[in-house]
């Protein structure tokens, strides 16, 4: 695997200067995330340094790659709105650019919009990491990133009931990746 300083080179190369920033904040967040977590920073690190290396990407150049490398991702949602496959795109295209074969930072980079029933422990801090990120400022935010120190499952709970609903409010259509994820941990939690 590539070294994280060329990691951040290419990044800075690659994304527009506020994507870029963000990406830093996500990191120094999800680190902080797995070491309270007891998750394992690496993982963590590359994870969140990848997880939007397709955000700046065309949708036509999202929607070939997909049709190539992962066509089961072409569902109603991504083919609507192309930019949101850039997850599972980066999870593709960091194999060729920066020998990336951890199939856990893969997954995690290939989650962090929709998340997933399955998700893993790193999965899971990247999509909070990003959700929660310093930079984001929303109502309940500070609420929610004190929630994330404590309970990684129920600060999920919450921010894919907030995701949900605000697409909802846009009319856009709901990934089933996140209603799963959601209704997964309240059957967990509550049943």
């Amino acid at each position: 695997m590539a070294p994280i300083e060329e990691i951040l080179q290419a990044l800075k190369k690659r994304l527009k200067s506020k994507r870029y920033d963000h990406t830093l904040r996500v990191m120094k967040y999800a680190e902080v995330l797995a070491e309270i977590h007891k998750v394992p920073r690496d993982q963590v690190i590359y994870a969140a340094a990848l997880h939007d290396f397709c955000k700046n990407t065309s949708d036509q150049e999202i929607l070939n790659c997909l049709k190539i490398h992962m066509p089961e991702a072409l569902n109603a949602v991504i083919l609507n709105l192309p930019n949101l496959g850039h997850g599972h795109m980066a999870s593709i295209m960091v194999k060729d650019w920066f020998s990336v074969e951890d199939p856990v930072i893969l997954e995690a980079i290939k989650h962090h919009t929709f998340g997933s029933k399955d998700i893993s422990s790193v999965g899971k801090i990247l999509y909070l990491a990003d959700h929660l990120e310093p930079g984001r400022a929303f109502s309940g935010v500070d609420n929610m990133r004190e929630l994330v120190k404590k309970d990684l499952d129920e600060c999920l709970i919450l921010a894919s009931s907030q995701t949900l609903t605000y697409e909802i409010s846009l009319q856009h259509m709901l990934h089933e990746d996140t209603l799963q994820m959601r209704n997964y941990l309240i059957s967990k939690r509550y049943h």
